[in-house]
């Protein structure tokens, strides 16, 4: 038998790392619908079925949390890979104007980045790559640092 496409188009194993060129993906479950772009915070636990599982964030000061961006939009619950470190397009929140080399945070229940500040801090999870001024989520280039951050409540 001879497959069509590569093993990322027919998926991969829970819990998987996958890398190309300067991106890392997880592969995990995601409980509902997702939409490309979307942040979500990679969670784990004991179910086989549904670990490592995309979450709505939570603030979190106290233990740091990974930070992921769905790659694809589905249209029911089930594993996919979400992009954790490297260029990527994410969702960005604009209300808050976000200039070209903004630190980006994501918030207690967000499932967009937004802006954390010109300076990194525990909570920047990424680097806009390009503005973002629009008062909605808009997929915008940014660079995730694929490094474990604190969640913000606000």
């Amino acid at each position: 038998m001879v497959l069509k496409g590569s093993l990322v188009d027919l998926g991969g194993v829970a819990g998987a790392l996958r890398i190309e060129g300067n991106r890392e993906y997880i592969f995990a479950y995601a409980a509902a619908a997702e939409t490309v772009g979307k942040v979500r915070v990679i969670t784990f636990d004991g179910d086989e079925e549904t670990n490592p599982t995309a979450s709505a964030p939570a603030t979190q000061t106290t233990v740091y949390q990974l930070v992921g961006v769905a790659t694809k939009t589905t249209t029911a619950a089930g594993f996919l890979w979400y992009q954790i470190k490297g260029d990527a397009e994410a969702l960005v929140e604009g209300t808050t104007n976000v200039a070209k080399d903004d630190f980006l945070q994501v918030l207690n229940a967000e499932t967009s980045f937004k802006k954390d500040g010109a300076s990194i801090t525990t909570e920047a999870c990424a680097i806009a790559q390009e503005a973002q001024t629009a008062d909605s989520s808009v997929l915008t280039n940014v660079y995730l640092f694929g490094e474990r951050v604190f969640i913000a409540a606000s």
